[in-house]
């Protein structure tokens, strides 16, 4: 049953004013990123498509539940119909939920989602363990929340939402899939195929000269060999360890050990698939209904937004595992109408719905340096320059690092100089183990914990507001 609400009314546990019976209502979703429902109703004799009103909530049944809302964004009424753009009605936290003054130190994703959302009319729910601190002053919840870093897929539950490391599941459906299917959409990119690892340790040591390459099981599958050297920075020879030995890095006593190691890096390369293609596969499951070549595809009317697809290439006699990143669901038939399987990059909730936190988003469209973002950039050179850092005490081909480790010294202080630009330090971290690094030079810019100056000089500045 599809119904609408009232603007008006917020009791969604009993029955809406209409119940309405739409020509279509299919529910768009990609993973992590839009979820958009469309409805196309006629202007019916009996008039329900008058129950249709701007800022009112659709219920409808979707692969999340029987029950789903979602608050009206626009209507387009013509002479016979009315068309609907709805969006999940956890989004209206965009505008109705206010963070002031919010800390989050050292917590997981529920704990985090938990002190947010506290004493609100939303929810959330997280399996991410790991631990986190961020700070949120005068955000909404969509902001601060978007604002975490990598905070894992999401999942919208009407007042809740669920935000995991990875949605979906592997139920272990399988297609089968060749080049003469014209029923489905389908992409297969050979662009970062690798068949032939030629692995390069930390300090350019390789494998055996006469055959310094490792072979994919798949190799003999494809036309020609994709040949790749693959650097293997965190396999070392005792022998070149310089200083503090990173955590995950493998030290190896013997250069017959390091190439040991070497081999099984490559091993596990394409045990992650790199011999494989990147697919995109989008099919109509009901024009695929149609033909003989279904029952290869019919399992896939069980699956759900990030489930796991076993997708088999008759032509080149491989399996490439990819995900469930978008699909049509009929919330009338009740069922899959288009699928889209494939991989997504990772881009969480829509960029309308998400304005600071992330180094791109420090400059406006016109040119224009929003003032709040400032920290959020030099945390993000921090990060970027820490690697450098690390490089400058193993490598002086890549990076040199000047210091003086004497507090009482008057040249107590560090530098770090190389190809990715320069950092200064005047003091230690709290522990004693590193610099606490303060001011940056890149190819995009310099920046600084503070900046003093006396006449500045320039075309123009231009600032923003926090």
């Amino acid at each position: 049953m599809i119904q609408a609400y009232r603007k008006n009314n917020n009791n969604f546990g009993k029955n809406a004013e209409t119940v309405i019976h739409p020509e279509s209502c299919i529910l768009t979703c990609e993973l992590n990123g839009a979820w958009t429902l469309n409805i196309t109703h006629p202007k019916d004799n009996e008039g329900r498509w008058k129950g249709i009103e701007e800022e009112g909530v659709i219920s409808a049944p979707t692969f999340m539940g029987e029950k789903q809302l979602f608050r009206i964004n626009e209507i387009e009424r013509t002479n016979d119909s009315i068309d609907v753009v709805a969006y999940p009605i956890f989004l209206d936290s965009a505008d109705d939920c206010f963070v002031i003054d919010t800390r989050l130190e050292g917590k997981t994703g529920q704990e985090a989602l938990d002190i947010l959302m506290k004493g609100s009319k939303y929810s959330g729910e997280s399996d991410i363990k790991t631990v986190s601190t961020a700070y949120f002053i005068r955000r909404n919840l969509i902001d601060a929340i978007n604002g975490n870093s990598s905070p894992g897929e999401i999942l919208y539950d009407n007042y809740k939402i669920i935000i995991n490391n990875q949605v979906g599941t592997d139920s272990g459906v399988e297609i089968r899939y060749g080049k003469n299917l014209e029923e489905i959409e389908q992409h297969i990119d050979y662009s970062n195929v690798v068949t032939r690892i030629v692995p390069i340790s930390y300090n350019g040591h390789t494998l055996d000269k006469k055959h310094p390459w490792v072979d994919s099981p798949l190799i003999k599958n494809y036309a020609k060999i994709y040949t790749k050297e693959i650097k293997f920075d965190d396999v070392q020879l005792q022998e070149d360890v310089q200083g503090e030995v990173e955590e995950g890095t493998i030290v190896c006593s013997t250069l017959q050990e390091l190439r040991t190691e070497l081999k099984k890096k490559c091993e596990e390369q394409y045990a992650n698939g790199i011999d494989k293609p990147s697919i995109s596969i989008t099919c109509s499951m009901v024009d695929l209904s149609q033909t003989e070549e279904y029952k290869n595809f019919k399992n896939l009317e069980q699956v759900s937004l990030g489930d796991t697809v076993h997708c088999i290439n008759s032509d080149l006699g491989i399996l490439i595992d990819a995900r469930v990143v978008n699909l049509e669901y009929d919330c009338i038939l009740k069922k899959i109408e288009k699928i889209t399987i494939g991989k997504t990059e990772y881009n969480f909730f829509d960029d309308a719905y998400s304005t600071v936190d992330r180094v791109e988003q420090a400059i406006r469209t016109d040119g224009t340096l929003i003032g709040q973002q400032v920290m959020g950039i030099i945390n993000g050179v921090k990060a970027q320059l820490k690697a450098q850092s690390t490089a400058a005490q193993k490598q002086a081909v890549r990076a040199v690092m000047f210091e003086d480790l004497d507090p009482s010294s008057p040249t107590f202080g560090a530098m770090c100089i190389g190809t990715l630009g320069f950092e200064i330090a005047s003091k230690r971290t709290a522990d004693g183990r590193d610099w606490e690094w303060s001011t940056f030079g890149t190819g995009q810019g310099f920046f600084a914990d503070f900046i003093v100056a006396g006449t500045m000089l320039a075309d123009r500045i231009l600032g923003g507001t926090l």
